[in-house]
């Protein structure tokens, strides 16, 4: 009975209002499963992205000193280094707006 009533609740499904997530967050068990299993992926991710981000950073920077003065090459470099800049911004505005939403549907 007490299965059913939540299955209920489940389909009561309302456009303005958030029961399905209230409802969802009941079953705390498998929320806190799921979240931990995200939030652990979520890290890994985003440590082996900042590990990239300092390689690239290397590189270019490796790059820019080996240039001699050839303006294609400070090009280059310059170009590899705010590229590695600009997507560690991404990986860590990806990693607030994935927790955000897990704190939104899992409570």
């Amino acid at each position: 009975m007490k299965n059913k009533n939540k299955i209920i609740n489940l389909l009561q499904i309302s456009i303005g209002d958030y029961s399905v997530i209230k409802n969802l967050s009941s079953w705390s068990s498998v929320d806190s499963v799921v979240g931990s299993k995200i939030i652990t992926a979520l890290n890994f991710f985003v440590g082996f992205s900042a590990l990239i981000a300092v390689a690239l950073l290397v590189v270019a920077g490796y790059n820019f000193i080996t240039s001699m003065g050839d303006p294609d090459k400070v090009e280059k470099a310059q170009k590899g280094a705010t590229a590695a800049v600009v997507g560690m911004i991404i990986v860590f505005l990806a990693r607030v707006i994935v927790e955000f939403i897990l704190k939104i549907t899992l409570g």
